[in-house]
């Protein structure tokens, strides 16, 4: 299921997403993922405490991204089938240059 919420200044915006966070502690599936990163970085601060979930769902994924050593803004986040292509993209580009030839 995909989640999109175009206004999470409102509170109506805020209010769905603590909803949908009641139930489900990611945005999708059983673990973190990108989703949830994307997500978060939508926000544009952290949600009021009274907004309980979704506040909750926020601080989990900030600690998270804590923990990875992503702090502030302009970070990248690479998963680990990107650091993969990155190590292989020499070799491709070698490969390709040899084709060329």
């Amino acid at each position: 299921m995909a989640v999109t919420y175009s206004d999470l200044g409102s509170t109506a915006g805020l209010k769905k997403v603590d909803e949908y966070v009641l139930a489900c502690s990611y945005i999708f599936g059983y673990q973190a993922s990108k989703d949830d990163i994307t997500f978060f970085a939508t926000f544009r601060a952290a949600p009021a405490s009274s907004y309980v979930n979704v506040s909750r769902w926020y601080n989990h994924i900030d600690a998270l991204l804590r923990i990875a050593g992503v702090t502030g803004e302009g970070c990248v986040v690479l998963l680990l089938r990107d650091l993969l292509l990155l190590r292989l993209l020499p070799l491709l580009q070698l490969r390709t240059q040899r084709l060329q030839c």
